[in-house]
């Protein structure tokens, strides 16, 4: 027997192929718990997962955003830290400290965190939409009209998106207009 048919895993891309699967499964399962509420079975599947998978970035994601469930931002942070330091390139978590920051007020941070992501996924729709939620929310339309348009540009076809731009590209229109009258208006 050769070493391929005694050890089954000896290559390397299948071994992940089946591993992903494996872990894809598990995370839907989790996410599925999460979405029905049942925190303490989400905890348990989570908790044996992390023992399989311990350097996981997906689970480790998981694991903070089933700590804000239980309303707990700071741990969720900790791990969101942790992981930005062990997974730099990992901008989910950074997507999660945006939130967690714009939520708790720290618009600021919120808008850095969201700079980072959109940086590290190459202008991901995921992002996309959350950092224009929160730019619209600060009345940024401008910065909103910027991003939508970027990300169009080199994904296409977005109603959602394009909806979005639409309704950015008004209020630019109209704040313009009113600056206009206002101008005027001072300055008869």
């Amino acid at each position: 027997h050769s070493l391929d048919e005694i050890w089954d895993c000896y290559h390397p891309v299948q071994l992940k192929e089946k591993t992903v699967s494996l872990l894809t499964d598990e995370l839907n399962k989790i996410n599925d718990f999460l979405r029905a509420g049942h925190i303490a079975d989400a905890e348990r599947v989570l908790a044996e997962d992390l023992q399989k998978y311990p350097d996981s970035p997906d689970l480790l994601n998981l694991n903070a955003i089933l700590k804000l469930h239980v309303k707990d931002s700071e741990g969720a942070k900790g791990i969101l830290f942790d992981l930005i330091k062990n997974h730099p390139a990992y901008y989910p978590a950074y997507i999660n400290l945006a939130r967690i920051c714009w939520y708790s007020g720290d618009t600021e941070n919120a808008v850095e965190y969201f700079e980072d992501a959109l940086r590290l996924s190459n202008h991901d729709r995921s992002v996309v939409m959350a950092y224009g939620e929160l730019l619209m929310s600060l009345k940024k339309f401008s910065k909103a009209k910027e991003l939508f348009d970027v990300y169009l540009k080199s994904s296409g076809d977005d109603s959602e998106v394009q909806a979005l731009l639409k309704k950015c590209e008004d209020v630019v229109e109209k704040a313009g207009k009113l600056s206009l009258i206002i101008g005027k208006q001072a300055h008869p």
